[in-house]
């Protein structure tokens, strides 16, 4: 089991931050949230995690898994969580989101001295829950190093594209591959 302070933070308990959290639990202690009871209920029960009900609340841990619905949401959890967010804490965001929603979030995360990497998934949710999924990771090399075990939790196949954004980039592009295929 990798070492890591504390509990693994995650954002979101939907469709595929549902899945997430089943595959964070195997490794972590993991603290959920979502903004629905019927979600943070499953999710406990399923995976024994331990949920709360107040968002703010994830800042007591040093990494934060998000998975959720649109950029916007994305942004304002990380808002909410800055103000209690020690610095140093690590943001891995794997909501589907474009390279400037992530340059956005380290640009507000920086100042506060919150790292920010992302973890793009190549995947639906049924291979997430199965342990099949593919991950495109990208941030600052001792940023990827130190998620490592949260990505290693998260798929069997984790492919590094380098600087914060390139992940996103290649799922853009393999996405875009996808569909002119389809």
């Amino acid at each position: 089991m990798t070492q890591h302070d504390g509990p693994v933070a995650l954002a979101g308990l939907g469709n595929m931050g549902s899945a997430v959290a089943g595959r964070l639990a195997r490794r972590f202690a993991v603290l959920g949230f979502d903004v629905d009871p019927t979600r943070r209920a499953d999710a406990a029960d399923r995976y024994k995690i331990d949920v709360v009900e107040d968002l703010a609340l994830l800042a007591r841990a040093s990494t934060v898994v998000l998975s959720l619905p649109t950029p916007e949401v994305s942004a304002t959890v990380v808002r909410t969580l800055l103000a209690d967010l020690c610095p140093g804490a690590l943001i891995v965001e794997t909501s589907t989101v474009n390279p400037a929603d992530m340059w956005r979030l380290r640009d507000f995360c920086s100042p506060q001295g919150v790292r920010v990497v992302d973890g793009a998934i190549l995947s639906g949710v049924a291979q997430m829950a199965a342990g099949r999924s593919t991950l495109l990771v990208g941030g600052k090399a001792e940023d990827l190093d130190r998620a490592a075990g949260v990505f290693e939790a998260l798929a069997p196949r984790v492919l590094r594209f380098g600087d914060l954004v390139s992940g996103r980039a290649a799922k853009v592009s393999n996405n875009a591959v996808a569909h002119a295929f389809m």
